[in-house]
């Protein structure tokens, strides 16, 4: 639903908690508020960018955000756009106002998504900076209401005792909490950097043994594909997996796998236990065109 509004330089990144609480609330008026929100980031994005949502529960222990303390499921919805200015913040709710250009908006659509989740018990905050984009906060009451039970599916796990080390390369903080808390949910040791620039400095200055490296493909300063192929060089035998929603990196289909640059590929938005199995699958050596698995001994500086 959010491709067909969003263009394809704009990259969507959606995360969710796997035991997220119910909530009372109409689904129908829930994508309407997405669409709202999604569209006022494209707009603010002409240039590309990133545009992120991310699912959690939340509980309030004193009255936050005009709401009773009490558990709640928050919805952050975010862009890398251009930002509100601030004298501007306390008005964006407001019926009919608009920051868009004479005939290019009604002013009515956040002031509807405010009513919808004022109508669902909730409330709906912003935080924004000219430059530094926009984060809009949906906070949704629990739901005495227990969400139906679905089957548990198999999860992959590590080998018994396993010490494996992952370095995780992404810029977007938030991307980067939720692969750090699976992969450590999953029983390895993570390391992270923020771009290429600094995990090559990482790597080069580490004397302990590093078994994967997982990165984002268009980052600051140094991509993941430019990190790849100067870790070909000084650690050949050190597996990158890259994980992206949309680059300009062609990606390749080959056995069934994404790849780029003959490298494995996860596309996000991906389910936690989608990640922990092209790991597993990377680190015991079932990768047969990237780079095997180094044993601890030779995987070092050098």
């Amino acid at each position: 639903m959010l491709r067909r509004v969003l263009p394809a330089h704009i990259e969507i990144v959606t995360l969710s908690a796997d035991d997220v609480w119910s909530v009372c609330a109409d689904s129908g008026q829930i994508e309407q508020i997405l669409m709202n929100l999604a569209m006022n980031a494209r707009d603010a994005m002409p240039s590309g960018g990133r545009f992120g949502i991310e699912i959690e529960n939340r509980s309030l222990h004193a009255r936050d955000h005009d709401l009773p303390a009490g558990d709640y499921v928050a919805m952050l919805v975010s862009d890398t756009g251009s930002g509100i200015e601030p004298e501007l913040l306390g008005k964006i709710f407001d019926p009919f106002f608009t920051t868009k250009e004479r005939g290019r908006g009604t002013g009515l659509g956040l002031s509807m998504c405010f009513g919808i989740v004022a109508q669902s018990g909730g409330s709906l905050s912003v935080e924004s900076r000219p430059g530094e984009g926009t984060t809009f906060l949906i906070l949704l009451p629990r739901s005495s209401v227990a969400a139906p039970l679905l089957a548990p599916e198999p999860v992959a796990q590590p080998t018994p005792h396993s010490h494996e080390t992952i370095l995780i390369v992404e810029d977007d903080q938030a991307v980067m909490r939720a692969t750090v808390a699976t992969l450590r949910s999953g029983g390895y040791t993570v390391l992270t950097a923020a771009n290429g620039d600094e995990a090559r400095r990482l790597i080069a200055s580490r004397d302990a043994p590093l078994d994967l490296v997982l990165s984002d493909v268009v980052m600051p300063q140094l991509g993941g594909p430019e990190l790849a192929r100067h870790l070909a060089e000084v650690r050949p035998r050190l597996p990158v997996v890259f994980m992206t929603g949309y680059s300009d990196y062609p990606i390749t289909g080959e056995h069934g796998d994404n790849r780029i640059e003959s490298r494995r590929a996860i596309m996000k938005p991906f389910h936690p236990r989608e990640l922990l199995s092209l790991v597993r699958d990377v680190l015991d050596g079932a990768d047969s065109a990237g780079a095997g698995r180094l044993p601890h001994a030779m995987d070092r500086r050098g």
